[in-house]
Order: structure tokens, then sequence, then C-alpha cells
């Protein structure tokens, strides 16, 4: 279980979380990876090292002409607080193949969804060309259907 998944998990947990310390500590700018390993939600050593290096490593990340590491962390300040007032969970996402690096968070009546849209990685090949078909398609809504005549009684027309 990724670190995504931790922090969905997490969020099922709340109150057992302090969201204030929590918080605090990325208000004050405090290293990202510290902070998750800090209060368990980095399942191990690997993804910690996968964290530091692809995602927040500077210029060796994986998009290093991104401010990754402060749009995340003002995606997590904004998402943390939004669970402290709901006591949502969470459905965490990320989603590759954007133009620009940005983070979200939509809140319904049962969960907060929180997305980060990346450009492709450095090195990988783009997500959105490899693939022969598209996994999703966006359509416009067909014109109304034709209206149908009523039935009347209970056999039918007439």
């Amino acid at each position: 279980m990724g670190f995504l998944e931790r922090l969905a998990d997490a969020s099922k947990h709340a109150g057992e979380f302090p969201l204030d310390q929590i918080l605090r500590r990325l208000r004050n700018h405090d290293n990202l990876c510290d902070v998750a390993k800090d209060f368990g939600l980095l399942p191990d050593a690997e993804e910690e090292q996968h964290l530091r290096r692809d995602w927040y490593g500077g210029p060796h990340s994986w998009w290093p002409n991104y401010p990754v590491e402060g749009r995340v962390r003002e995606g997590y300040i904004e998402l943390l607080g939004i669970v402290r007032e709901k006591r949502l969970p969470v459905q965490a996402l990320w989603i590759e193949g954007s133009l620009d690096f940005v983070v979200r968070t939509s809140v319904s009546d049962i969960q907060i969804t929180f997305l980060i849209f990346t450009p492709p990685r450095r090195g990988r090949p783009d997500p959105l060309k490899i693939e022969d078909e598209p996994w999703l398609r966006i359509r416009r809504p067909r014109q109304r259907p034709t209206p149908t005549q009523p039935i009347r009684g209970p056999g039918g027309p007439g």
C-alpha cells in the first residue's frame, strides 16, 4: 500500500490522528516525507525513498520544472482541514497526463476526493499516447429521444 492509499485509509480514522500537529508541521514547511514518516503514513523505507527521489527530488525528480512539493503541501493543508471539519473518508487519486502539475480537492456528502494531476513522468512515455484506444471518452449528450406513444389501459394502446 503506497502513500496515497495510506492517507485514504488514515482518513477513515481521522479522530485518531493528531491533525492539528500534522497541519502545523505542514504550515511550518517541514519536509513532506518527514511529516508522513513521523505520523505513520509511509508504509516502508522503499516508499519513502521513492517519494524523496521521484516526487520531491528537485532537479532529479520526475517533474523538475514544477514546484511539486509546494503544490502538494498546499493540497494536503486544504485536504486535512476539510478532513478535520467534515470527518469524511478520502479517496486519493493520481492522474498522469495533464499539461500542468495541479492538486485539487472535491467534497461530496459521502467522501472527499483528493486529485493530483501531473504531466507525464520524465523518462516515461506519455500515458495518453501509449494506448491504442482511450479508456475514457467524453461524449456530448445526444438530442432528446423521440417521444413514444403512451400506453393506455391494461392491454396497451387504444
